[in-house]
């Protein structure tokens, strides 16, 4: 569980769960489906078959109904239901394959609920549908439930995504909220900066005038310079422990630059490019920048007006990016924060963990048994997939799920045709034609829902032709050409997933809208607050440089000359009125 910022106690897994009645009901009723189909080959009487099939399709259809409107796991009767339903079914197939399909759904749910204790669920079917079919004088068949850990898995991956989803999405918010209140804080500095500036500098040429054999002028300038140094810093917040964004660190670093050196000649104005000045910059990465800034500026670089520009511009609003600055001609670096809590959890790595079990699954004696020097490499390389596409999130973000996405079709293609023509058999026990390029799809298919908004519609329609191009190609090379009836229960499967994961993505949006719009409110108070307090930091130095002239004038009044104690009595009114302005 998680506390959100004022927000209600959030359960991680929440939007996956709001989307469990369609995952129920998508998987479970295509699974009825695919036993109707096998009616031909199956051994039961095809009218008992199909009035079994549409009697337990009403009652996924009730349960999915039932699960839509309560909140509540109620695994222990939905266990029991499931671990009767898949010991029965697999009783009229030679494998237990297809009827532990419909504990899927359950297994999944418990994968996103309790994590790797979800396989609990597997192992309660396998044990009695285990148990049933001995009893019977079936073989026990305990392979068949590898696809229910693999739904405890996923459903564990994709709760584990949602929760950084959220977290990413949590601190995001705040790395932005720091750089507006940066920005807010600087604006209200600058407010009062004028008029406080006049008052610094009105009083530190009223120092000088206080000398006398009890106050030395050295010590009037050392106080005075040391005045002249807390104003000038106090004009350049820190950007240590805050997001920036980079036209603020820029603005910075012109202050503390251009007042620590009293050659004008050597001041920097930077020109930024429209568009950029909002690139919002982790604490580490806008301290990274400051020390490049100094390293340019002691070589003599940074020197009138500069232009900044941005490189490598990304399409995408992603946090703790690589940026690259072009900053007079001089090209500059600032990698990402590596201990920052902006980098997400991405499902593209977990759709390459999914290619790999899918490859090595066409190995087993109940798969189409490819050959194994064909299909090893093959699953070797989906697996080195899944460190290159970490990679290329953690470089470019969500600008890389496109070619996360081409890498897994492309991969499945490669899948399609090294196990679609290396088939040590075509059929299944019940007959069906084997179909892989089914499996071949389905990590893309993992994937593709949560990617949708990130890619272009020309990206959408080249996903969409590859889909098809592999299911064509599949059939195209097979080397038993199955019935198209056997292509369809096969791919039956994978587009029911899409349906049950095609809205998930908008839930996510929804609770991230949600966040945004409970914090505004405070969010709107902590940018008022950083204005005020960017405000009073000057009119607070300028107040004491006040007082402390005061303190030295009452001092050494009965020393000066009556015309300088005059004039220093009219400028310290002067100041007293302009402090009463500010």
């Amino acid at each position: 569980m998680d506390q959100g910022e004022g927000g209600p106690e959030y359960v991680f897994g929440q939007a996956l769960l709001h989307q469990r009645s369609r995952l129920h009901t998508t998987l479970r009723l295509a699974t009825r489906a695919i036993q109707v189909g096998l009616a031909r080959q199956s051994g039961t009487p095809r009218r008992h078959l199909v009035l079994g099939v549409t009697t337990s399709a009403l009652w996924d259809v009730a349960v999915g109904v039932v699960l839509g409107r309560t909140k509540r796991f109620a695994l222990v009767p939905r266990l029991v239901a499931d671990a009767t339903d898949t010991a029965l079914w697999s009783l009229h197939h030679d494998r237990a394959d297809l009827a532990s399909l419909t504990g899927v759904p359950l297994a999944m749910e418990t994968g996103i609920r309790k994590g790797p204790w979800g396989l609990l669920v597997p192992a309660t079917n396998a044990l009695v549908t285990a148990f049933v079919r001995r009893s019977k004088g079936y073989s026990r068949s305990l392979a068949s439930f590898r696809f229910q850990v693999m739904a405890v898995a996923c459903g564990a991956g994709l709760a584990r995504y949602e929760e950084s989803r959220r977290n990413v999405s949590l601190a995001q918010h705040r790395h932005e909220l720091d750089a507006q209140s940066q920005r807010a804080y600087l604006a209200g500095q600058n407010d009062v900066a004028m008029g406080a500036d006049s008052i610094i500098d009105l009083l530190s040429r009223t120092d000088p005038l206080l000398a006398s054999m009890s106050y030395p002028a050295d010590r009037l300038r050392m106080t005075t310079g040391r005045e002249l140094a807390a104003w000038k810093q106090s004009l350049a917040t820190t950007t240590a422990n805050h997001a920036s964004y980079l036209g603020v660190v820029l603005a910075q670093f012109e202050r503390t630059n251009n007042g620590a050196q009293p050659d004008l000649a050597a001041d920097v104005t930077f020109d930024l490019s429209e568009g950029d000045g909002t690139l919002t910059l982790t604490p580490q990465q806008a301290t990274t920048l400051v020390d490049l800034l100094g390293k340019l500026s002691a070589r003599g670089n940074l020197r009138g007006r500069i232009r900044v520009s941005r490189l490598q511009r990304s399409s995408t609003s992603d946090p703790n990016l690589p940026v690259h600055l072009l900053i007079g001609g001089h090209t500059i670096e600032i990698p990402p924060d590596p201990h920052s809590d902006l980098d997400p959890f991405d499902v593209g790595p977990l759709g390459f963990v999914t290619a790999t079990f899918w490859t090595v699954d066409s190995l087993l004696p109940t798969g189409p048994r490819s050959d194994v020097r064909f299909v090893a490499p093959l699953a070797a390389a989906e697996a080195a997939l899944v460190v290159w596409s970490h990679r290329q999130l953690v470089r470019h973000g969500r600008e890389a799920h496109f070619r996360i996405l081409a890498a897994a079709l492309i991969a499945g293609a490669f899948d399609c045709v090294a196990v679609t023509t290396t088939m040590g058999r075509t059929r299944n026990a019940d007959g069906v034609g084997l179909f892989p390029a089914s499996s071949s799809i389905t990590p893309a298919l993992l994937i593709l829902p949560l990617y949708w908004d990130d890619l272009s519609e020309v990206e959408r329609k080249v996903s969409i032709a590859a889909l098809l191009f592999i299911v064509a190609l599949g059939v195209a090379i097979h080397p038993d050409r199955p019935p198209l009836r056997h292509v369809v229960m096969e791919l039956l499967w994978p587009i029911s997933a899409v349906i049950s994961m095609a809205s998930v993505d908008a839930s996510f949006a929804a609770q991230e809208e949600e966040v945004r719009v409970q914090t505004a409110d405070s969010d709107r108070r902590a940018l008022s607050d950083a204005f005020d307090d960017g405000r009073a930091s000057v009119i607070n130095l300028a107040t004491s440089g006040y007082r402390r002239t005061a303190r030295a004038f009452d001092e050494v009044r009965p020393e000066l000359d009556p015309a300088i104690a005059a004039e220093v009595e009219r400028r310290l009114n002067e100041v007293t009125k302009r402090l009463e302005d500010l």
